[in-house]
């Protein structure tokens, strides 16, 4: 390792530790050689730098010990309690030099006591050429501390977020032009703000790529417009072409119109909350924005039966058909509507995400599901969610009856993604034919009881299913009887990239089919998977002990399974990627990795027996039809694993992060 390190010149171990970006990945090579240790420290705080609870405290003492390390950290942010803001403020101080970037408290506001410490340590330095972009969001954003740590570091923030509620006491809004880095702006504006007086303050900024304005109690019903506004935006208003991103907490008629002429660039315009569809004002606010490339906007119904006139106006809008999400779920009552509609549009294709209140007749949902059937030439349904246990949490006698999965099976064969929370799933005899056979990929069972005979019919209908997840669900056998022992599911046309068996304990007022299992897996300090790959004729088996999976024999297998009492997860399937069982410990099982690993290990042996030639003619001729069969299944099954693996991606790759506005409107899969 010393010969490599000296030949290798410094600046390309910098570039593979940055490669690595984990931080826990980069402390593990500091420990390698001494030679690593400065290099692999270099790369791990110029990352960014996310510290928590005791964390803050720690990396202020090792700041204070070396303080020439805080010039390496240039993104940075702290997560603690309120109660802990001394902390932040010690760690900003030790951490801010002229080298810093991105400064965050994340969740958590600062206070005037933050932002008075931050110009402290900036006027300690010996330098005014800072290079700060961003820092923590405040708790009060017309403080004088706030404003006098915004025009500190007016050279470099390209991030702002300030308050237009009272604006004679906050002079940045008349001084938005000294911020000549500015990209990133967001508003809080009075709920009725004129757009007169909005321009007022973003004409003071010429280069924003990003804006973001919140009304934070607005009104839910939309405005007429007003024909004089729009007659002074066009003869008043400079256009601004850098501008790329909207968002709005309100989607007033006169507002968007404005911005829209305003800057005629924009690329995506989310309207974050919803308001109250009325037809001939949500109809114009639509045609105005249907030209950019993004759109999100939400309308909310007083009444359920709303929704149904109001799909084929919204789709016949659209020049392409429309995918839609639907999502059936009991509403709190006191949330003062009965139905919602998202309508977003991605790069031409509109998407429809529609919820409906569980409580209202089943004739209804059916009513709505059928109406949008019917239109198949202009949308299809591709993800469906039917709730009816969330109710529970908040009205304990209330269980309903919603839409069936056979009624799913018969209407909805374009559907991608299905989500099922329900008390029962029972089995029904049907004759499925090619012209049943749907689209469905991706399958959610939540605290159902379900009939062992459903699983054998999904796998039938639904070839290209990659993805199930079970979780806190019971099966019941053909006798009526729950599982206790053998947890066993059997789908023979499936081959999954992803299987989750779950048991997390959560239950619904009552609602616990898996309480038998859990228990039973509580008191064993293992369980055993069985895995039967059809397409290979193969059986793996693996014990499952503290989070981990350790393969074993059948043999072995059949031995502890008769003198240990235990829990049995099986499953028969075509193929299957990876098995991950939340029960006595999380564990996540790599099948098609071992599958592979065996299968080349068996190709192996026989290749090199065959090189032996010591065989006669009969032997020879066995060994090679082995070899033969042994060549295929490893070839067949390669290109198979990487078609699961590539599923695979697609199931990881999906992440919902907090708040960010872009990652959660525009995710792949929402419903809300």
């Amino acid at each position: 390792m010393t010969d490599i390190i000296k030949h290798v010149p410094p600046e390309v171990w910098l570039n593979v530790f940055h490669q690595i970006g984990r931080a826990g990945k980069l402390c593990q090579s500091r420990l390698v050689c001494r030679q690593w240790s400065q290099l692999a420290e270099i790369a791990m705080f110029g990352e960014k730098l996310f510290v928590y609870g005791s964390r803050v405290a720690k990396l202020f003492a090792y700041l204070k010990e070396k303080p020439q390390k805080a010039r390496l950290i240039k993104n940075l942010t702290m997560q603690a309690f309120p109660e802990k803001e001394s902390a932040f403020i010690d760690l900003s101080r030790a951490a801010f030099t002229d080298n810093l970037e991105y400064l965050s408290t994340g969740s958590w506001s600062a206070s005037e006591s933050f932002y008075a410490a931050l110009v402290e340590a900036a006027e300690s330095l010996s330098t005014t050429e800072y290079k700060l972009k961003a820092m923590p969001n405040p708790a009060e954003e017309n403080s004088k501390k706030f404003i006098n740590a915004l025009l500190t570091f007016r050279d470099t923030l390209q991030q702002l977020q300030i308050s237009m509620e009272c604006i004679n006491e906050n002079p940045v809004l008349n001084k938005l032009k000294v911020f000549k880095q500015l990209e990133d702006l967001s508003l809080n504006a009075e709920p009725l703000i004129n757009v007169k007086g909005l321009d007022t303050v973003l004409r003071n900024c010429p280069f924003l790529s990003e804006l973001k304005l919140a009304y934070p109690d607005s009104d839910e019903n939309m405005t007429q417009s007003d024909p004089f506004t729009i007659t002074w935006t066009v003869d008043s208003v400079e256009k601004v072409s850098s501008l790329q991103k909207v968002a709005i907490d309100m989607p007033h008629l006169d507002l968007v119109l404005y911005l829209i002429y305003k800057y005629p660039s924009i690329q995506r315009l989310i309207c974050g909350s919803r308001v109250f569809y009325q037809e001939e004002l949500s109809g114009r606010l639509l045609d105005a924005i249907k030209h950019i490339p993004q759109t999100f906007v939400g309308f909310n119904f007083a009444t359920v039966q709303g929704v149904r006139p109001t799909i084929p106006a919204i789709c016949g809008k659209s020049d392409t058909p429309v995918k839609m999400s639907v999502r059936i779920c009991h509403f709190k009552g006191n949330i003062g509507f009965k139905a919602y509609m998202n309508v977003a549009e991605i790069e031409g294709q509109q998407e429809l995400r529609i919820g409906v209140d569980g409580l209202a007749a089943n004739n209804v949902q059916l009513g709505i599901l059928d109406e949008l059937c019917t239109m198949s030439d202009r949308c299809t349904i591709e993800h469906l969610c039917v709730d009816g246990l969330r109710s529970r949490w908040w009205d304990p006698d209330t269980g309903h009856q919603l839409i069936s999965i056979y009624h799913v099976f018969e209407t909805l064969p374009s559907l991608k993604t299905l989500s099922i929370f329900v008390e029962r799933l029972e089995y029904k005899p049907i004759e499925a034919d090619s012209r049943m056979k749907g689209k469905l990929e991706e399958l959610d069972i939540e605290n159902a009881a379900i009939d062992a005979g459903i699983f054998p019919q999904i796998s039938q209908l639904y070839p290209k299913l990659y993805r199930l997840q079970l979780a806190d669900c019971s099966i019941i056998n053909a006798d009526g009887q729950h599982q206790v022992d053998v947890f066993s599911i059997t789908m023979p046309h499936t081959s999954l990239a992803f299987l989750s068996v779950d048991f997390t304990n959560v239950t619904y007022n009552g609602v616990d089919h898996a309480q038998v299992m859990r228990d039973k897996l509580i008191s064993h300090h293992s369980c055993y998977l069985q895995v039967s790959l059809l397409s290979l004729e193969m059986t793996v088996y693996c014990k499952l002990e503290k989070g981990t999976a350790v393969f074993i024999t059948y043999q072995d297998f059949e031995l502890e399974r008769k003198t240990n009492e235990s829990v049995l997860f099986s499953v028969t399937c075509e193929n299957v990627a990876r098995i991950h069982v939340n029960a006595i410990a999380d564990a996540q099982v790599d099948i098609a990795t071992y599958v592979m690993q065996q299968l080349q290990a068996s190709l192996d042996k026989l290749q090199l027996v065959s090189k032996l030639d010591t065989q006669n003619d009969s032997e020879r001729e066995d060994l090679d039809m082995r070899l033969a069969v042994t060549e295929q299944k490893h070839d067949k099954y390669l290109a198979t694993s990487a078609s699961l693996n590539s599923k695979l991606e697609e199931v990881f790759g999906f992440q919902m992060k907090g708040n960010e506005i872009d990652n959660f409107l525009f995710a792949k899969r929402f419903f809300y």
